[in-house]
């Protein structure tokens, strides 16, 4: 029987878009990477989530510490809470399914009068292919736990966000399984008053990261720390007609691998809005050196019609990799990124429609420059919405990005159509929802990927490029809704499920990356439960 790899990271459904926030996003298990709004794979960028900083050095897997920090992905604001209310709210999700695939979270709100307080815990666990993601110990292969603590008054709020994250699993390997162990422990601290007609905002953040691998594409096998603490300040005037803010940031990382390397810089920022128009300004003081930053976005709706446009520069700070092993990069800290995106959108007649077009380039040095390759990434996203009946919706999405570059994720072109209907049963008493997901992904090649231990682009000579086989997939999921529970049964690849059964000896086997096993199929079944008090 073929069977499914699901690892931390590496099990491809599709591509997603919600909110300005895309993934390459794993529904079987995990992600390869998350993708910004302009179609890159994200990698050596910082990201938030429930009010958590994460550095984005070796940490760019955001389901990898469960679906609470998945949903909100780049999201640090605090959820919106009636404090007046006296409730606790929970929620239990588990799922089930086949080769050992055991994924379990729970989720308690509790309000009371101006204080929140939110505990969320989430495990999963995998037999994998032949055993290879079992590391010889009953702990689950991924656990994370989060604490919050909200308190809301007359002017004046403050938060206070804990958070840990252990995975510990195997990894398969050409030679032998090999080893991931990754540990983070995060905390943030929020505070903000408001003084006559001006806004006060303190936070400030503490990353912590253990991180060890034994496998044939890690460059270091022994244990490699990261400290980042980050401190900001900022100021709003409320009574202008324009919104106008101020910002100081303090930030500081430390790298332990062979050698330990320290780097701390300071930026200043200001943020304002004139109509329709959004300006960023941000300066960043490292050394001796200033660099400037700028975002000038326009976003606005004529009736039906929805029109965004970005123009940004950015600096990012160069990932450890090529800080501790490239001595001629090691006096370049920061690099610099030029974006240019454009988002039109028409909505009417039960209808939606939008077209997103993105361009970008960026001066980083990989350290191994290889021919033919480069820092440029044109990425387009074509959408289609329709309601065909009350109950009944279907899309189609078309998306095309250039692949010759280092870090598009390997996949050139992506087709996927998806259809949701709802009926009600036993005099609505059940609500059930079914949904199919064809997706093809065509002109795909292996090179274009994200290392999945170093999380860096992987540097493949001109002689090694090959194109990868096209993929196509279809997914099924049946969801019934009794009241606040939900059951749900989910079908991955339906049509390596069917040659199975079959004993065919043809398969539908996909490769997703070149280094690691080929995917195969899996049936799961999950209950998940929301309840008051």
């Amino acid at each position: 029987m073929k069977k499914l790899t699901i690892f931390i990271f590496f099990v491809y459904n599709s591509y997603c878009l919600s909110n300005n926030k895309q993934f390459i996003s794993f529904d079987w298990g995990d992600q390869l990477g998350y993708v910004n709004e302009n179609g890159m794979v994200m990698w050596g960028k910082d990201w938030e989530s429930n009010n958590l900083f994460f550095d984005g050095s070796w940490a760019i897997f955001p389901s990898m510490f469960g679906e609470n920090i998945e949903e909100n992905f780049q999201s640090n604001s605090k959820s919106d809470v009636d404090t007046n209310s006296f409730e606790t709210n929970s929620e239990i999700n588990y799922v089930q399914g086949d080769y050992g695939y055991d994924k379990f979270s729970f989720l308690i709100d509790y309000i009371d009068k101006n204080k929140n307080l939110q505990l969320h815990g989430f495990k999963r666990s995998y037999f994998g292919n032949y055993n290879q993601y079992y590391a010889n110990t009953l702990q689950p292969q991924q656990q994370s736990y989060t604490l919050a603590i909200n308190s809301d008054k007359v002017n004046q709020s403050t938060a206070l966000t804990i958070g840990h994250f252990n995975t510990y699993s195997g990894l398969p390997d050409s030679i032998t399984n090999g080893l991931f162990d990754n540990r983070i422990t995060l905390l943030n601290y929020f505070y903000e008053t408001i003084l006559r007609n001006i806004s006060i905002r303190i936070s400030t953040d503490q990353f912590l990261q253990r991180f060890k691998t034994n496998h044939s594409l890690s460059l270091y096998n022994s244990s490699r720390y990261l400290n980042r603490s980050l401190y900001e300040v900022e100021f709003s005037y409320l009574k202008l007609r324009i919104p106008v803010a101020v910002g100081f940031k303090r930030n500081n990382r430390v790298t332990v691998l062979e050698s330990t390397v320290d780097i701390d810089w300071a930026s200043a920022y200001s943020k304002f809005e004139l109509r329709d128009f959004k300006f960023y300004n941000h300066a960043i003081k490292y050394a001796d050196k200033i660099f400037y930053d700028y975002d000038l976005i326009f976003n606005k709706t004529f009736k039906s019609i929805s029109i965004f446009l970005l123009n940004e520069t950015k600096h990012f700070l160069v990932h450890p990799y090529y800080i501790h092993n490239y001595n001629t990069l090691n006096k370049n800290k920061f690099y610099k990124t030029f974006c240019h995106r454009g988002h039109i959108e028409w909505e009417g007649l039960n209808s939606k429609v939008n077209l997103e077009m993105s361009y970008t380039r960026d001066h980083q040095k990989l350290g191994i420059e290889v021919l033919g390759m480069k820092n440029q990434y044109n990425n387009m996203i074509f959408t289609v919405f329709r309601k065909i009946t009350s109950n009944v919706d279907a899309s189609f999405c078309y998306r095309k990005m250039d692949t010759k570059n280092y870090y598009s994720g390997g996949i050139g072109n992506h087709v996927e159509f998806k259809i949701k209907s709802k009926f009600s049963l036993f005099n609505n008493f059940m609500k059930m929802q079914l949904d199919a997901d064809i997706k093809h992904l065509y002109n795909r090649v292996n090179y274009s990927m994200i290392n999945p231990i170093e999380m860096v682009p992987m540097i493949k000579s001109k002689n090694d490029h090959r194109t990868l086989p096209p993929i196509s997939l279809l997914n099924v999921t049946a969801r019934a809704n009794v009241s606040t529970v939900v059951f749900e049964f989910q079908w991955k690849n339906l049509s390596e499920i069917i040659l199975s059964s079959m004993q065919s000896e043809q398969n539908n086997l996909i490769l997703l990356h070149p280094d690691l096993p080929p995917l195969g199929r899996q049936i799961n079944f999950s209950i998940k439960w929301k309840f008051q008090d």
